[in-house]
């Protein structure tokens, strides 16, 4: 059986998913899957105060994570 391998990168503006199965010698990723969500995490954080993400952009994120 192949192997299947799921990754997730949450960066400040977009989370992405990829869904990939390795295949041939030398070993390759296929991809199955992959998805784009615009979740704006950092939408208006401010590095210089409290370094905190809002509540809005968490809740965003957490939905798109449940989807993927």
């Amino acid at each position: 059986m192949k192997e299947i391998y799921g990754a997730i990168d949450m960066g400040t503006h977009t989370a992405r998913l990829l869904i990939a199965r390795v295949e041939g010698s030398p070993s390759r990723l296929v991809p199955l899957e992959r998805r784009r969500a615009y979740t704006r995490l950092g939408e208006n954080f401010d590095p210089s105060g409290e370094r905190v993400i809002e509540t809005a952009a968490m809740d965003r994120a957490l939905d798109e994570l449940a989807g993927f």
